[in-house]
């Protein structure tokens, strides 16, 4: 504990930014609202950067940008909302398979479903061919 006339000293630096385990140690509820709108606008542009990310991954498969192949999307990551998702994307824990093996097969397997006539939103497993969780690299 500090009593009067302690000396203490004050590291700070530009790149730190606050996160939501600042909320437990916020005094007062001014600081606390700062960091709450802070981390608020964080995550909406994480967000916004998702949401882009999928619609290149959509441009470059040919995929229809459309609510049933985004929920398609949600299901195969059993996720609730497409936020959820957008975030995911932007903060890595998703992304595009790397392998050109499995990209290849996986536009071959959805030129082939339009070809024949189908839908060209891909079934969940063909989602899996090219979307894996980052952690198992």
């Amino acid at each position: 504990m500090l009593k009067n006339g302690d000396q203490v000293e004050i590291l700070s630096s530009n790149s730190t930014m606050p996160d939501a385990e600042w909320l437990k140690y916020a005094v007062t509820a001014k600081a606390r609202t700062n960091i709450k709108q802070y981390l608020k606008e964080q995550q909406r542009k994480l967000n916004i950067l998702g949401k882009e990310k999928l619609e290149t991954l959509f441009q470059q498969f040919n995929l229809p940008d459309d609510k049933s192949t985004i929920q398609k999307f949600l299901d195969f990551q059993t996720l609730k909302s497409p936020d959820d998702l957008y975030y995911m994307l932007a903060n890595g824990d998703i992304g595009l398979k790397r392998s050109g093996n499995s990209a290849r097969k996986v536009k071959r397997e959805t030129c082939s479903a339009i070809s024949a006539g189908h839908s060209s939103s891909p079934n969940p497993s063909t989602i899996k061919a090219w979307l894996k969780p980052s952690w198992k690299s």
